[in-house]
């Protein structure tokens, strides 16, 4: 259940898998107003202070800022981009969340938004598609959540110019594509997640205990074309990554989404190259038949 469908007052409480102070912090950031704690606390009695100490609702002691990532994309409605359902018919169809990503022309990120991708994103690190902070900032305003790719070396920080474009809120998240610290990852769980190249489980278990909820998998380095293959996709399925958690890039295209979508039924998918007439440049009429494929696997 999204937020926008819990429509009477109450106080939301995040319940189960709070094991750290910087899990609290990202459930208060979330927009939740309480967390509900037990194995964590009775494996560790000290983290029951500790976690009152670090939970702090945002909507409580800070008002005016924004919603964190997270909340903005589980706060709208699911029906959004499907008008004429109910909200039950919605969450029987589990239509996926989509992002385009590598754009780098204003014509092209308004379609996909006019189309219903949930979010889009932009290359900030080395590629064919990468465009520049200057780029973003004066990009026209969007339904979609907009997202900045990076790519980090470990130890990196976030460069300022990318860590302002979240401040002012022209980006709603960052998406590490690198190899960044864990610990870097975490300190930006409210507004960012980690893409994760499968290659066997040694891959993505060390993201297993990380703050942010979702990892994106994909085949690593981005723009490849190449689909994750299932073997990968089976291996990650039993994990906290994987089944109704899945969120899906590599190879998706008008021709292979709707497979992707029966066989795994990704919350998330993330297509970039596929939907290419060259490196940055969308082809309107591959998004079209994108989307088309989407309604027409859920239908």
């Amino acid at each position: 259940m999204t937020r926008a469908w819990v429509d009477w007052p109450t106080r939301l409480v995040f319940e189960s898998g709070i094991f750290r102070p910087e899990e609290a912090a990202w459930a208060g950031n979330a927009g939740f107003q309480g967390v509900l704690v037990g194995e964590g606390a009775v494996k560790d009695p000290t983290l029951a202070r500790r976690l009152a100490t670090t939970f702090s609702p945002r909507a409580t002691h800070h008002p005016a800022a924004n919603p964190s990532f997270w909340a903005k994309l589980y706060g709208r409605s699911a029906s959004s981009s499907l008008p004429n359902l109910s909200p039950d018919a919605v969450r029987q169809i589990r239509r996926p969340l989509v992002k385009i990503c590598g754009l780098a022309h204003y014509d092209d990120l308004v379609l996909a938004d006019e189309l219903g991708a949930d979010l889009v994103g932009f290359i900030l690190a080395p590629s064919k598609r990468r465009v520049d902070p200057g780029f973003v900032r004066l990009a026209p305003k969007t339904r979609a959540l907009k997202v900045g790719v990076v790519q980090l070396a470990l130890g990196e920080p976030v460069p300022d110019e990318i860590s302002a474009l979240v401040d002012e809120g022209l980006l709603d998240a960052v998406q590490f594509h690198g190899h960044e610290a864990p610990s870097l990852v975490d300190s930006w769980a409210d507004r960012g997640y980690k893409a994760v190249g499968l290659a066997g489980p040694a891959s993505w278990l060390p993201w297993v205990s990380g703050v942010a909820p979702r990892i994106l998998a994909d085949t690593g380095g981005g723009g490849t074309g190449r689909l994750v293959s299932n073997d990968e996709l089976s291996a990650l399925a039993s994990s906290p990554f994987g089944g109704p958690r899945l969120w899906l890039a590599g190879g998706l295209g008008p021709e292979t989404v709707a497979e992707r979508i029966r066989l795994w039924h990704p919350e998330l998918i993330d297509a970039s190259s596929g939907l290419e007439e060259s490196p940055g440049r969308k082809d309107p009429a591959k998004l079209r038949q994108y989307f088309k494929e989407i309604q027409r696997v859920i239908e």
